[in-house]
């Protein structure tokens, strides 16, 4: 997405919890995650990466996430999706989760 419709998700999601919107936007918080591209800023990695996304994630895109996973150079690198989870996947499916984990980072389910 654009900027504008970005800064237009964040400020209606930060509304919605009831947060300080100045805060938000003085603290360089915001600012900070509309500037962030992690393709652009976090090409390579010198350690393994996980990658995890819900199928129903509607606050990180799964293309997106895809695409970055796919260029990402790193030594060992995994991506693991999770049809029926949305953004927490760790909260919609935790067995599943935690075995994903397991598999890449210690080498058993």
């Amino acid at each position: 997405p654009d900027a504008e419709a970005a800064m237009s998700l964040i400020f209606s999601l930060l509304a919605l919890a009831g947060a300080d919107l100045l805060w938000w936007i003085n603290s360089g918080v915001i600012p900070g995650l509309l500037a962030f591209s992690a393709a652009r800023d976090v090409p390579a990695l010198r350690v393994p990466s996980l990658a995890i996304i819900g199928g129903n994630d509607w606050i990180t895109p799964v293309a997106l996430t895809r695409g970055y996973a796919a260029r990402l150079k790193a030594p060992a690198k995994r991506l693991v999706e999770f049809p029926r989870a949305g953004h927490y996947v760790h909260l919609d499916e935790p067995a599943a989760f935690q075995r994903a984990i397991r598999e890449m980072f210690v080498g058993r389910g």
